[in-house]
């Protein structure tokens, strides 16, 4: 069978799309087994009248519009790019409210507009038009209700391929986020052809496209009960009941059975406040691969490291029934300040949040993972670490975040917590192979002269400095957050954060400079030789 391109064959149309949109959502809506993708009941403070009315597309004010009208909206996910040629101001935003000038909206939003409109869906938000730009209190109060705005459209819009807002949301560009290795055959005997996929095709909507390197675009793709991904050469359907592909591919709801660690970025149902039947165990993981996917993410403005992030937090505050204290949470304190930047070699790629505190993921200075030994992150056994006796001994005493006006979205006044914990000092040094070699990441500690002969690992000390690599020997208070025990070589596994003092270390103010573990036959930290400090 000869090996055709990937991709060869007649594209659809614009009004085929159209169709099979509005299929799969009158599908959606009146399938009796999809009653968890309805929206939640929400009307943003200004919405995209797409023209159903017969009358230009414009802005309407959620307070003018008629109480009896339907105020069914749809909403877009894109890339802003460098340029945006429509914007609302508080000088356009009385002309907006007459007429959008229709020579200056761009594609993707009049694409966006069109789909709306053949959905039979009369509104649409977008963030750049319902948003007074110029405007910091009214930034800061739409952000604030983000996860509401998604969570009650009846259909979010992502434009997948879309660099900016002028591509459109089909841009012609089709090579981009498929693999090499999908192909397409023609069987002999039948003339029909046959397409294989490398990988799951249900990451497609969330993985290796423009719009998932985006930091804003993981909170619209998750917290959206329905989403269309415009993807090139086949759209994605995405709701909690279904997952459909234009080719015909039809998937069933994401289950709490799956394990594979990127179900919570496939629109679970399971993470929905109503219906979610998820343990505690696996609702932690799945925030922790949420941290880990966004940590990752790029953003235009450094700031918006939380406002981004802000209506998940919200949302799993409502699922976990937890209190969160800015990206950790109250009842898990000792597994979220346990958070690392990642071990690649190239230099963290961003400077951070430098107005964020030390012990928050969101002030790491690129993507962030979780070194937790205190519990496993699946409810069933796993491959690799069998732990037993596992305990956590960080004890949060206090906790004290301040923002100048509203919480999440906009800027931090003030940020701190005060927590107790076993301390002792530690002395660290970078191995030769540290220094250039195989084993960054691995500290030798205590003064040992460990070297790795004969096939036998000995460096028994493993972590990140949050900046930068350590470079020389130095001694560091170290905190104990959580210990394990392997159950098969009987080993215990101590995870720690390194700080250092802010001013005088007799103040009691340190900051967070990185985090590690320990490997021994018995524990090295003393339990009972405690300490109370604030963390800025």
């Amino acid at each position: 069978m000869p090996k055709l391109s990937a991709w060869q064959g007649c594209p659809t149309t614009w009004d085929e799309k159209l169709l099979t949109i509005r299929v799969w959502l009158q599908n959606c809506s009146h399938d009796p087994n999809h009653t968890s993708c309805r929206p939640q009941p929400f009307v943003p403070s200004r919405l995209v009248s797409v023209g159903l009315d017969g009358l230009p597309p414009r802005l309407i004010h959620r307070e003018k519009a008629n109480g009896n009208e339907n105020m069914e909206y749809a909403a877009l996910s894109y890339c802003w790019g460098r340029l945006l040629p429509l914007r609302t101001t508080t000088t356009t935003l009385a002309q907006f409210t007459q007429e959008l000038p229709p020579l200056l909206i761009p594609a993707t939003f009049a694409e966006a507009m069109m789909i709306a409109r053949a959905a039979g869906i009369p509104y649409i938000w977008i963030d750049a038009l319902c948003i007074i730009q110029d405007d910091m209190e009214d930034w800061q109060r739409e952000a604030a209700t983000m996860d509401r705005v998604y969570g009650g459209s009846q259909l979010t819009i992502a434009a997948s391929h879309s660099p900016d807002s002028s591509a459109g949301c089909f841009p012609l560009t089709t090579a981009e986020g498929h693999s090499s290795r999908d192909a397409l055959f023609r069987h002999r005997g039948s003339g029909r052809y046959v397409r294989f996929y490398d990988g799951d095709v249900r990451d497609r909507p969330t993985l290796d496209n423009r719009l998932s390197s985006r930091g804003w675009s993981l909170q619209e793709q998750l917290l959206s009960p329905r989403v269309v991904s415009c993807l090139q050469p086949e759209m994605h359907w995405q709701c909690h009941g279904s997952h459909e592909v234009e080719n015909g591919l039809s998937f069933g709801p994401v289950r709490d059975t799956e394990r594979d660690a990127r179900v919570p970025l496939r629109i679970p149902r399971m993470l929905q406040p109503q219906t979610t039947t998820l343990s505690p165990v696996r609702l932690r993981a799945a925030w922790e691969k949420v941290v880990e996917t966004y940590s990752g993410r790029s953003l235009t403005f450094e700031q918006d490291r939380i406002p981004a992030v802000a209506g998940i937090i919200r949302h799993f505050a409502s699922v976990m029934s937890d209190e969160p204290v800015l990206g950790l949470w109250k009842t898990t304190i000792a597994r979220d300040m346990a958070w690392t930047r990642l071990w690649v070699r190239r230099p963290a790629k961003a400077p951070g949040d430098p107005l964020l505190p030390s012990w928050t993921w969101g002030a790491c200075p690129g993507a962030a993972t979780f070194l937790h030994l205190n519990e496993p992150l699946t409810d069933g056994p796993r491959k690799g670490l069998v732990q037993t006796d596992a305990k956590t001994h960080v004890r949060l005493l206090s906790w004290d975040v301040r923002w100048i006006g509203t919480p999440y979205t906009s800027p931090l006044r003030s940020a701190c917590i005060q927590v107790e914990a076993p301390a002792m000092l530690i002395d660290m040094r970078p191995t030769e192979e540290e220094m250039g070699g195989p084993f960054r990441g691995y500290y030798q500690v205590f003064g040992e002269n460990l070297t790795n002969t004969a096939g036998v690992f000995r460096y028994r000390c493993f972590g990140y400095f949050d900046r930068q690599d350590l470079t020389a020997s130095a001694t560091h208070l170290c905190l104990l957050l959580s210990t394990g025990r392997d159950g098969e070589t009987g080993k215990v596994y101590e995870v720690f954060v390194i700080v250092e003092p802010v001013g005088l270390p007799e103040k009691g103010r340190y900051r967070r400079i990185g985090a590690a573990r320990l490997t021994g036959a018995t524990p090295s930290f003393d339990l009972r030789k405690t300490m109370s400090i604030v963390l800025e």
